[in-house]
């Protein structure tokens, strides 16, 4: 009974220093997501696309992208509803979880992709897309060492037949029951929403280009 104890006290300790961990890990990611954001900011201001007028790639690329805007609000609403309080004393294995490991970051790599596509430049959306991905990617390596250590073999075993960020909907599995926090998923939405204000402000931003109130230094296809 007393080695059960120990072993018990021992185990929150550890879990306790998880939980400080990868709350640091957390606010590096928000972070390190502040600051690429910021330096994208000034990177497309001064960007003009190099597109003729005639092109159909600009128009195309910012329909696509507000598109995957809405598919990405959408998309992290949903998961949240679906997802309740069970996270935290539980591995989440149905609904979207059944067929990606972490769907709200996939449907946040879905939004930054809409995002970099309003900049109507193929290679401002990889400059967009690519450091916040592998941010997302990086997040998703810690969160998963914490399930782990957290959920042992039940949490292995899941990470085997999920994949991590590429959806496969043939591993769908329902869900009969589920508890929605609805606080949390009116945060998510709200939190969510800011992306579509991309879509005027990249508007405002060819308008005021256009009248030479912002100069335009570069342009990239």
């Amino acid at each position: 009974m007393f080695k059960i104890l120990i072993k018990f006290l021992g185990r929150g300790i550890v879990m306790g220093e998880i939980d400080d961990k990868l709350k640091r890990q957390r606010r590096l990611r928000i972070w390190s997501l502040r600051i690429v954001a910021v330096c994208l900011c000034f990177m497309i201001i001064f960007d003009g696309t190099s597109w003729s007028n005639g092109s159909v790639v600009p128009k195309a690329m910012v329909w696509t992208g507000a598109v995957s805007i809405g598919l990405a609000i959408g998309g992290r609403v949903w998961t949240r509803a679906f997802l309740g309080h069970r996270k935290a004393w539980q591995v989440v294995a149905d609904g979207p979880y059944s067929i990606v490991r972490h769907p709200l970051y996939m449907f946040s790599i879905i939004g930054t992709v809409g995002i970099g596509a309003q900049t109507e430049s193929l290679v401002m959306m990889l400059a967009v897309v690519l450091p916040v991905s592998l941010i997302l990617y990086w997040m998703t390596r810690i969160e998963e060492a914490d399930l782990t250590l957290r959920f042992d073999e039940t949490y292995r075993a899941y990470q085997a037949r999920t994949p991590r960020l590429w959806p496969n909907p043939s591993l769908w599995v329902p869900s009969e029951v589920t508890s929605i926090d609805y606080k949390m998923v009116a945060w998510t939405f709200c939190e969510s929403a800011l992306m579509a204000l991309v879509i005027p402000l990249f508007m405002l931003l060819r308008l005021a280009q256009a009248a030479h109130l912002i100069a335009v230094l570069y342009r990239t296809p």
